[in-house]
């Protein structure tokens, strides 16, 4: 087996071009199994907002006193604040579920 080199010493054929990661390779990104309330902005994983967040994961009127994506909040005994934790999951599950009823509901109105 022969190997030629330039004159400057680098091996003929080669290249210094990006070579493509197969696409099994990129695809799988572990995703958290909590994930912290953004500071401020918006979530990095969903896109919605600090208040959207909030609105999901509290007991209120809007929702029947009953929270929609679950969450803990870590808090030492006698502590007044901790880190609320939204378990992402019960989030992306929450989101996937108003995907479906928004098409189904597209669907419903152009068969009429």
């Amino acid at each position: 087996m022969t190997t030629s080199y330039t004159p400057t010493g680098v091996q003929a054929g080669a290249t210094t071009a990006p070579v493509a990661t197969p696409a099994s390779v990129t695809a799988f990104q572990p995703q958290p199994e909590f994930v912290r309330l953004p500071k401020r902005g918006q979530c990095a994983i969903t896109g919605l907002t600090r208040s959207k967040l909030y609105d999901l994961i509290s007991p209120n009127e809007g929702n029947g006193f009953k929270p929609p994506v679950r969450s803990v909040s870590l808090r030492k005994r006698g502590q007044k604040k901790g880190t609320r934790l939204i378990e992402l999951q019960s989030l992306l599950d929450y989101l996937r579920h108003e995907v479906e009823v928004f098409q189904r509901s597209i669907g419903k109105g152009a068969g009429e």
